[in-house]
């Protein structure tokens, strides 16, 4: 039995196509992870390809692997979910979202990542960051509920499956909320 509660933050996965957990186990471990990152970016100089390079290896890093394969994030996709059998289906990946050099500001168009990333429809993507972020930071936001209208209209390109954005799309339109510790499933 695991020590700690897992909270349900907001969302329903299967009617808005997300769900934000928090657990005190987990988010200790992103504690560890952000106290890491401080170390790399110490690694950051003025190539922002470089320091992009230095971003790849840190979401290697054991300390950033040992949160997707936790036994609180099984029991999290086992109970929650209704996954009983997960498997990776791709690796790590990191955004650094900062008006620096190497961040640029940096955010992604509204997209589909199975289309993107060459996954499936089945596929979920574990997000969640080192810091608070809110609509007065860098968040994300989701279309709550258009994971059920299946692959929207749009155009794949160098950055992934990029959807086109219309006013009926924009109306289910949310800015996520999600404290550091908190782990978003999509």
């Amino acid at each position: 039995m695991l020590k700690n509660p897992i909270k349900i933050i907001s969302g329903n996965f299967f009617n808005d196509g997300f769900i934000i957990i928090e657990s005190e186990s987990i988010k200790k471990r992103i504690i560890e992870l952000k106290n890491e990152f401080k170390k790399f970016k110490g690694s950051f100089g003025n190539d922002k390809l470089k320091n992009r390079n230095i971003l790849k290896r840190f979401s290697d890093s054991f300390c950033a692997s040992r949160i997707f394969s936790s036994n609180y994030i099984h029991l999290i996709l086992n109970k929650h979910l209704n996954i009983k059998h997960p498997v990776f289906c791709g690796p790590i990946f990191s955004h650094y979202t900062s008006y620096d050099k190497t961040g640029d500001g940096y955010a992604l168009p509204y997209h589909q990542d199975w289309p993107s990333m060459a996954s499936s429809k089945n596929s979920l993507i574990m997000w969640f960051s080192l810091n608070d972020c809110s609509k007065d930071s860098h968040s994300i936001a989701i279309l709550r509920g258009k994971h059920n209208e299946g692959l929207l209209p749009g155009n794949q390109n160098k950055n992934g499956y990029e959807i086109n954005i219309t006013d009926n799309l924009l109306e289910s339109e949310e800015v996520l909320t999600i404290k550091a510790g908190q782990i978003l499933f999509m």
